[in-house]
């Protein structure tokens, strides 16, 4: 769905006949345009509840890191981001290693957007914002959802805390837990290999599924 200003031409994505204003030839996507009426009927139910409750899960999780993690920097300014969103960096901690540690556990995050995801270059955003080349490289993007609940974000920070803790310590990846101190007992696979960065987890039918937003990836 989209407006289209008054004065601007666009291209047909298929000619023939003047379905859609002449831009999409063809019978109308009848379930598509009954899907979308139905998910802004949601919307506009839920929206605003949805962005109180992420609001909160966002200020849970902020208020978590930063008790638990000294050397974790906020870049989301509360009042003016997205309520499902945070940029967090770990001073010192290296950004594909936590992001593996996560991933094994089952949590998704990834160290820039969406849009990004397939560069390898550090975020022209952090970078724009004054940040370090170190301080990028620990980077992570955590994102909520409709599905998101309390339990997983606190779920999120105990791990969070022991993930931190073994990727400033240059240990071999495998899962473990952290005490308040920053010991590290390692619980997981020692033997692990860095064999993917992919920010999802593969479920056994063969999908990526993000844990903390519910959304699902055939991919």
């Amino acid at each position: 769905m989209f407006y289209l200003r008054e004065g601007v031409a666009l291209s047909p994505t298929t000619y023939g006949g003047p379905q859609e204003g002449t831009l999409r030839a063809g019978t109308e996507n009848i379930p598509g345009i009954v899907g979308l009426g139905a998910a802004l009927q949601l919307v506009n139910q839920h929206h605003v509840s949805e962005f109180a409750r992420l609001s909160e899960l966002r200020e849970k999780l902020i208020e978590g890191v930063a008790a638990r993690i000294p050397v974790a920097i906020v870049n989301s300014a509360p009042s003016v981001c997205a309520p499902h969103i945070v940029s967090i960096s770990f001073d010192g901690a290296d950004g594909e290693m936590m992001l593996f540690r996560l991933n094994e556990a089952g949590v998704a995050a990834s160290m820039g957007s969406t849009c990004t995801s397939e560069s390898i270059e550090p975020s022209h955003v952090l970078r724009a914002l004054g940040l370090p080349l170190e301080l990028i490289e620990g980077t992570l993007r955590f994102s909520m959802g409709y599905p998101t609940t309390e339990d997983e974000i606190e779920q999120l920070l105990e791990l969070l805390f022991a993930v931190v803790a073994a990727c400033k310590t240059g240990h071999e990846p495998g899962l473990g837990t952290a005490d308040h101190k920053g010991n590290v007992n390692y619980s997981g696979n020692k033997n692990a290999s860095l064999s993917s960065t992919r920010n999802q987890r593969r479920t056994p039918g063969g999908r990526r599924r993000d844990v903390l937003s519910g959304w699902d990836d055939p991919g």
